[in-house]
C-alpha cells in the first residue's frame, strides 16, 4: 500500500514568503529495490480515477 503525504512549504524570496502545498508519494519498502533503477531518470506522471480506484503511471522518458 502506498501512502500520500501532504505538507505546506514556506520559502522566503526577495523579502516575501511564498507558500505552497507539496505532495509526496511513499512507496512500501519491498518496492524500493524495484524502483531504484528509476533514480536519476526524468519521469512523466499520468493519473486517472475510476470510482474508488486511482491509477498513477510513472513513465520513463530517458533513452538509456
Amino acid at each position: 500500500m502506498a501512502k500520500l503525504g501532504f505538507c505546506k512549504v514556506k520559502k522566503k524570496y526577495k523579502n516575501r514568503v511564498r507558500e505552497y502545498e507539496e505532495v509526496t508519494l511513499h512507496f512500501p519498502k519491498n518496492l524500493h529495490e524495484f524502483l531504484r533503477c528509476l533514480r536519476n531518470h526524468q519521469l512523466e506522471i499520468k493519473a486517472n480515477r475510476e470510482g474508488k480506484i486511482t491509477n498513477i503511471m510513472l513513465i520513463d522518458n530517458d533513452d538509456d
